[in-house]
């Protein structure tokens, strides 16, 4: 079988974000299972291997071996990253396209209209515009189900949610969950809890503009906690740095996430903010931290589990599981036998 995967011509530079990570474990599944793979970065083609050595989904990618192909070639299944494209050209066919969606437009702007409502993180022109973006979401996640023979999401909520809007669409819809792939294919990156840890807390930050004011917010809220922020490390680009409270480390450019947690004692996900998301919540784990998350934040990872139900909906509860640490946090093994 040969995929062909349509890509951002920078895919393999930079760093390992939300978008990419789906994308990459759908990569190695295909080559694990002796798939040929290639890679469109722009109008060029590229055969992909990854060496046996790449014990962790980080050195996976950043020892990608990319080899120029060119000529006609006919392909079983091409995955498309979501907002490419590849231009018409008559030596390039596929049987079977799919779109590798992360999160659906519409549940974004469903899960910003109830922050929104329920003023959980205050008042920004992003949220303000939840309700205006659920409807061009709805209509622009419809048409996509019509133009793909496959769908890829990352949980079964998010599955059940296109569904349900879209009952009549041709596109077959796939579970693809970033953590349980990233189990099967990288065992050797588990570490279980083992030995000293630098810190106590840290709070990864993702990039992009858009989701600072709940970071933001969650920071302000804990800069009247001193003993708190003491414990406390934000993981975040360099220009959240104004952000961070006084007492409260900040870290950024980190080349290996999965090194660098295993410093720390616990992960913070205040709520579900970006595309895998519940793949960083499993590297957390996979580092032997523990998790202190939002039930958001673990959708279609813990389904309907006792566990599930402790984890802290508000503000409050969020200090009160930090200081009732560890007790009121997920173990590493809780989340890795999911």
């Amino acid at each position: 079988m040969k995929l062909l995967f349509v890509v951002e011509p920078d895919f393999f530079e930079g760093y390992l974000n939300g978008r990419r990570i789906p994308l990459l474990l759908r990569m190695v599944q295909a080559l694990v299972e002796g798939q040929d793979v290639h890679v469109a970065l722009g109008p060029d083609r590229h055969a992909l291997t990854i060496p046996n050595s790449a014990l962790n989904m980080d050195a996976a990618y950043s020892t990608a071996e990319l080899t120029p192909v060119e000529g006609t070639a006919i392909y079983d299944l091409a995955v498309f990253q979501k907002g490419r494209s590849l231009p018409e050209k008559e030596e390039l066919s596929w049987r079977k396209c799919a779109l590798m969606l992360n999160d659906a437009l519409a549940r974004q702007a469903y899960n910003q209209l109830y922050e929104l409502l329920s003023g959980r993180f205050g008042l920004d022109l992003y949220r303000v515009s939840a309700p205006l973006r659920l409807l061009q979401g709805l209509r622009r996640d419809i048409t996509q189900m019509n133009r793909f023979d496959i769908i890829y999401v990352q949980t079964n909520p998010e599955a059940t949610f296109l569904r349900r809007i879209a009952p009549r669409a041709t596109a077959r819809i796939e579970i693809l969950n970033n953590a349980k792939l990233t189990r099967d294919l990288f065992p050797d990156m588990i570490r279980l809890p083992g030995g000293m840890r630098r810190r106590d807390f840290i709070l990864p930050v993702p990039p992009g503009i858009r989701r600072e004011p709940e970071y933001a917010w969650f920071l302000r809220r804990l800069s009247t906690h001193e003993d708190l922020c003491a414990r406390t490390t934000v993981l975040a680009p360099r220009g959240f740095a104004r952000h961070v409270p006084q007492g409260m480390v900040h870290d950024s450019d980190v080349p290996d996430i999965h090194a660098y947690l295993q410093g720390f004692a616990c992960v913070l996900v205040p709520t579900k903010h970006f595309t895998g998301l519940n793949n960083r919540v499993f590297q957390a784990a996979a580092a032997g931290c523990d998790v202190i998350a939002s039930p958001e934040a673990l959708a279609g990872l813990i389904p309907n589990t006792p566990e599930l139900a402790k984890m802290p909906r508000s503000f409050a509860a969020f200090l009160e599981a930090m200081r009732g640490y560890p007790e009121a946090a997920l173990t590493a093994k809780m989340l890795l036998s999911c």
